[in-house]
C-alpha cells in the first residue's frame, strides 16, 4: 500500500535550525561584551542564553523540526505490512515532543527565570558604569549591623544662640533636651581618652580642655534638632554653677578654624533645586546679622582680601557652580556659623545628582540582600 509522509523542505529545515543559532549567538555576544569576557558574570550569562533558547525552541510560535507541515514535498514509499505494523507501534508511543503542554511550561518557566537573570545582570551593570559598590555577603558584618548616620554633633559655646540659628534662622525642629550630665559613667564614656593623653603628658586634664563631669565640677547639656533627613546634636559643656543654655562654656573655642586642619569637619545643608543660590545665601547673612549673629559669613568666589570687599562683592559671587565631571552639577559655597563652625550649602543638579541617586539606590539594594 502507499502512504503519503509529509516531508519539510531543506529550506525550512535550515531556517528552523539557524533561527535558534541567531538568537543565541547574538545573546551571547551581547552579554559576553557587557560582561568584559570574563569572571563568573560571563559564565552566568552563557548558562542563561542556553536555558533561553531552549525556552525558544519550546515556543507554541517557534517551529518544530518533529511537526508536519500543511506544505511541503511529500515521499511516496511502499508499506508492507511490517514497515506500516512499524509505523503504528510508532504511532502508538507516547508523544514527547516539545508541544507537550507540561514540557513547554518547565520550558517556558526556565526561560522566564533566565531572561529575569539577563535583565537584572545588565541592570546591575548600567548601576555599576556609576559606581560599583562592595558587598560582604556576611551578615554579621559591620556594614550589614548599621542602619546609617544618626547624627552630627556640634560642641558650642553659646548655647541658646547656636538653638536659635539652627531652628528659627535655618527651619529644624527640636527633638528633645536634656541636660546636667555629670558622673564616673559619663566622664569615663566620653572622655576617657582625654584623661589618659593627660596622664601621658604628665598634665592636669583641664589644662588639655577635659571637663570634671566625674565629680561634678563641669556638667554637659545637649539639644537635638531634625531636619529632613538628618538631625544635628548641640552640645555644651559648663561650670556647674553657670545656667543650662548660656553664653559661658567650661573652654575657650578653638582659635583657628580653617578646614585645612586635619580633624577639623564640617555640616552640609542641601539646598532645593528651585531656589535661588545666590540669593539665599544673601538671606542668610542678612537674617543671622538681624539676630546678632554677625559671625555668619559666607565666602565669595571671587578674591578678597578684607570684610569691606567681602561685603561688596556682587551677589553672582555667592556660588560657586561646578561643571567639571564627576561634580559636575553641584553648587556650593562655605559659611561659618554663629559659634566659628564649619558649614556648606550645595545644590546638587544634573549629573552630579544622578550619581547620588544611582549610588543610593545601590546602596539600598546591596542593604536589602543582606
Amino acid at each position: 500500500m502507499l502512504k503519503y509522509i509529509p516531508a519539510p523542505a531543506p529550506s525550512t529545515i535550515a531556517i528552523r535550525l539557524v533561527r535558534p543559532a541567531v538568537v543565541s549567538i547574538s545573546l551571547v555576544s551581547l552579554c559576553w561584551r557587557r560582561s568584559g569576557g570574563r569572571g563568573p558574570r560571563a559564565g552566568r550569562y552563557q548558562v542563561a542564553v542556553i536555558v533561553l533558547t531552549g525556552w525558544l525552541l519550546g515556543s507554541p510560535n517557534f517551529p518544530d523540526l518533529n511537526q508536519p507541515r500543511k506544505r511541503g514535498r511529500a515521499r511516496i514509499c511502499a508499506v508492507t505490512p511490517r514497515t506500516q505494523e512499524a509505523m503504528m507501534s510508532r504511532d502508538q508511543k507516547p508523544a514527547t515532543q516539545p508541544d507537550d503542554p507540561e514540557r513547554r511550561a518547565i520550558l517556558r518557566a526556565a526561560g522566564g527565570v533566565a531572561i529575569g537573570g539577563i535583565a537584572a545582570a545588565l541592570a546591575g551593570d548600567a548601576t555599576a558604569s556609576a559606581q560599583t559598590p562592595v558587598a560582604t555577603g556576611d551578615p554579621g558584618s559591620l556594614g550589614a549591623r548599621l542602619q546609617g548616620v544618626q547624627h552630627f554633633g556640634l560642641t558650642v559655646q553659646n548655647m541658646e544662640r547656636a538653638y536659635e540659628f539652627y531652628t528659627a534662622v535655618l527651619g529644624g525642629t527640636e527633638v528633645f533636651r536634656h541636660g546636667d550630665f555629670q558622673g564616673d559613667a559619663v566622664q569615663n564614656t566620653l572622655l576617657a581618652d582625654q584623661e589618659i593623653l593627660a596622664n601621658q603628658l604628665g598634665v592636669n586634664p583641664r589644662t588639655i580642655g577635659v571637663p570634671d563631669l566625674r565629680d561634678g565640677a563641669q556638667r554637659l547639656d545637649v539639644r537635638f534638632i531634625q531636619f529632613d533627613n538628618v538631625v544635628i546634636e548641640l552640645l555644651q559643656y559648663r561650670d556647674a554653677d553657670q545656667p543650662m543654655g548660656g553664653s559661658k562654656a567650661f573652654a575657650e573655642p578653638v582659635e583657628h578654624m580653617s578646614p585645612a586642619f586635619p580633624r577639623m569637619m564640617h555640616i552640609c545643608f542641601y539646598v532645593r533645586d528651585d531656589v535661588d543660590f545666590n540669593q539665599f545665601i544673601a538671606d542668610l547673612e542678612a537674617e543671622s546679622a538681624r539676630r546678632g549673629m554677625t559671625q555668619v559669613r559666607a565666602n565669595r568666589i571671587i578674591r578678597v582680601s578684607t570684610e569691606d570687599e567681602r561685603k561688596a562683592a556682587p551677589q553672582s559671587a555667592n556660588t560657586n557652580k561646578v561643571t567639571v565631571a564627576p561634580s559636575d552639577g553641584w553648587e556650593l559655597i562655605y559659611c561659618k556659623g554663629p559659634e566659628g563652625e564649619q558649614l556648606e550649602f550645595v545644590k546638587a543638579l544634573g549629573p552630579v545628582k544622578k550619581r547620588f541617586a544611582d549610588a543610593l539606590a545601590a546602596h539600598l539594594q546591596l542593604a536589602s540582600a543582606k
